[in-house]
């Protein structure tokens, strides 16, 4: 399979591009350069774009959750046609994977990712700097472009400030430094400016007060020590298991009890005792299902309508867990849980973090249909399983071309 350059650059780009809009309304300006580029793929050169990969087993769930879907509508009173735009999206967002895992030239990508990290962790401490010097607030966004959403003039909440360097949002952009922090530590090979800038990527995450990029960058940091001393044989994988099993509930515990002024831990404090929590909200959302709609769901995509027809009450925020119970019941969440958790006992045990990294999100936020996710999906599922001599066994070096 030919790789595509351009291809590659658009989706590196894609999490900063999709804050701005396009000259079409519905359509982020990500979204309208990333389907342009597709149609380009696909007129020039007639590639394959969907060819048999491991993701193919996405197209499972996909299926279960359309059946799912269209079964609500025999229940309510829902529109044929805003169902299926509503769902097209989420259909868009799988396909993408399965694209990427076929055409992303990984080498380029990760120089591209690593060289975007460094620029947006260079802008966020800036905005770091500027702020706490001066009081200003530097915003490093492209002018003649709108925004998708009405960024808030300050950048500050409860007091604290929080800056987003190139996105609008602290946790964008701590997902996007992850990934970045992924392809430095996630290496046989560690270098000395790897792990520099791995310093600076979780400074830039600690700056930005992001709970779920401070957590996960931990993780991450967590599984690269332990990793690195079960290569050198100075503790085994039970050694490993232990640890890391501590290392969370200490993690958790210190996040419940510290009662600290920090905006960041007080907010997980929040989260844990039900004060206007996301957890809170994903329980008293589920509660309002009947015991069919706990089975099936309300169907993809008809979340807003069905608690606004209902409930006089928007579909508030929930992880993936809470997204898909509702959107397509138990049935559609035991066939995804299922489906990314063989993904991670078929890929290559290298890539298993991107994976694992992704199933965590899913439990703080909703990625399944996020740029993020998609690219934790991908990079997890783009190799081959086999490894050689400690070294990454990947397909055949690809063909570069536009």
């Amino acid at each position: 399979m030919h790789k595509s350059k351009m291809f590659t650059i658009t989706i590196s780009l894609y999490p900063i591009l999709r804050i701005y809009k396009s000259i079409i309304p519905f359509l982020d300006l990500a979204e309208f350069i990333m389907i342009f580029v597709l149609l380009l793929l696909l007129l020039r050169q007639n590639r394959k774009l969907l060819s048999k990969n491991k993701g193919y087993n996405l197209f499972v769930f996909l299926f279960i959750a359309s059946i799912l879907t269209f079964t609500t509508i025999l229940l309510h009173e829902y529109s044929l046609f805003s169902m299926i735009s509503r769902f097209s999206r989420t259909i868009f967002y799988f396909m993408l994977i399965i694209i990427s895992i076929n055409i992303i030239d990984w080498k380029l990508l990760k120089k591209f990712v690593i060289f975007l990290s460094i620029l947006s962790a260079s802008l966020l401490l800036v905005q770091v700097t500027l702020y706490y010097t001066t009081g200003y607030v530097f915003k490093p966004y492209i002018p003649f472009l709108d925004l998708t959403i009405e960024l808030i003039p300050t950048l500050v909440s409860r007091g604290t400030f929080r800056p987003a360097s190139l996105f609008t949002e602290p946790a964008h952009f701590s997902y996007f430094m992850i990934y970045g922090l992924l392809f430095l530590l996630n290496n046989l090979q560690l270098t000395k400016r790897n792990i520099m800038l791995s310093i600076v990527f979780t400074i830039s995450i600690f700056l930005s007060n992001s709970t779920t990029g401070i957590m996960i960058s931990m993780v991450i940091w967590i599984f690269m020590v332990l990793s690195n001393l079960k290569r050198s044989g100075r503790i085994t994988s039970k050694h490993v298991s232990i640890i890391v099993t501590i290392l969370l509930m200490i993690i958790v515990f210190i996040n419940f009890f510290d009662n600290s002024s920090s905006y960041t831990f007080s907010k997980m404090i929040q989260a844990l005792s039900g004060e206007n929590a996301r957890i809170d909200s994903n329980w008293s959302q589920l509660e309002r299902l009947n015991i069919v709609q706990g089975i099936i769901g309300v169907g993809f995509g008809n979340e807003d309508y069905y608690y606004l027809y209902r409930f006089n009450t928007e579909f508030g925020y929930s992880n993936t867990i809470g997204f898909l119970i509702s959107n397509v019941g138990f049935i559609g969440l035991i066939v995804y849980y299922s489906t990314i958790i063989n993904f991670y006992y078929k890929v290559n045990k290298e890539n298993r973090i991107y994976i694992s990294v992704f199933l965590i999100l899913t439990t703080i936020s909703n990625p399944i249909t996020s740029i993020y996710g998609i690219l934790l999906l991908a990079k997890g599922l783009s190799l081959d399983k086999n490894i050689k001599n400690g070294v990454k066994n990947e397909l055949r070096e690809p063909k570069i071309t536009g």
